[in-house]
């Protein structure tokens, strides 16, 4: 069911991404949102669910560095909320901050996507035989520099994505409050 869901969802997020992109502006972030969501589900899937050892050695330390992008859920939601009540879907110079988990992310998985095939194997093997062993493999040098709790606890993991919830919120109370227009033409 996951594995249908994430496809379904990335297959929609890409019409949306090429039929609406040119006439709202806005629906570029919704559907970078809905692929990001898509594709960390099927992550998810593989890793979790999946018996398959090539494609938990493919998806655990390979394509680490093609996960970083789940780090954008939150931004892409809150850059759409943000574009739908201003009217305005161009990024400041300051959105840049909002990259920074991701970036962080990718560069620490980075030396991990070159380590030998049969090493990998070798961990994908011992997932399939023993699920607890994904939380305790090192999957990223962030891992080793810092602790899982210190990560969690300073946003490089899904409670940074969590804090955009009363971001976007805040934007609408905002606009509620100045009785400031919403804007119907770049609502898709």
């Amino acid at each position: 069911m996951l594995v249908f869901l994430s496809l379904l969802g990335i297959f929609l997020s890409l019409i949306l991404l090429v039929f609406n992109a040119r006439k709202y502006t806005a629906s570029v972030y919704l559907g970078l949102f809905f692929f990001f969501t898509s594709l960390y589900g099927l992550y998810q899937y593989i890793l979790l669910y999946s018996k398959s050892v090539t494609l938990i050695s493919l998806f655990l330390v390979n394509l680490s560095i093609a996960v970083s992008p789940i780090y954008l859920i939150g931004p892409m939601l809150f850059w759409y909320v943000r574009s739908v009540l201003t009217d305005n879907s161009r990024l400041r110079k300051t959105d840049i901050w909002h990259l920074l988990p991701m970036i962080v992310y990718f560069f620490s998985a980075l030396p991990h996507a070159f380590l030998p095939w049969q090493e990998k194997v070798e961990v994908a093997q011992t997932v399939v035989k023993n699920q607890e062993y994904m939380m305790i493999y090192e999957a990223t040098l962030l891992s080793k520099i810092l602790p899982a709790v210190l990560i969690f606890i300073f946003g490089f993991s899904w409670s940074w994505d969590i804090r955009y919830g009363p971001l976007n919120c805040s934007l609408v109370t905002y606009h509620k409050k100045n009785r400031l227009p919403f804007c119907r033409n770049n609502i898709s």
